[in-house]
């Protein structure tokens, strides 16, 4: 059983408050993860993220997503599936 923790959560840096998502059921694991990116000071890319937590950059992402971590997103231009998506759907329309 976990013991009750509050909704929002204020990172030590100031500025960013986590709050739990409406609706979400509290597990251990989603906890932790609560627990770890209220501790981050906001505005870090995904990748110091990752390397801070020492988890993958997928994983993450996932809890980054989660939980609206405010973060710097620096990972540049689109990815190739978005432009391959793009000559198929033009070769489509001719």
């Amino acid at each position: 059983m976990l013991k009750p923790s509050p909704a929002t959560r204020q990172a030590p840096a100031g500025g960013h408050t986590l709050v739990w998502p409406p609706g979400m059921q509290r597990t251990p694991r989603r906890q932790r993860w609560f627990d770890r990116l209220s501790k981050l000071k906001p505005g870090l890319d995904i990748g110091t993220v990752a390397r801070k937590l020492k988890r993958p950059y997928a994983t993450v992402w996932l809890w980054v997503q989660t939980f609206e971590y405010r973060f710097v997103d620096n990972r540049g231009r689109p990815p190739k599936v978005h432009k391959t998506l793009s000559a198929k759907a033009k070769n489509v329309a001719k």
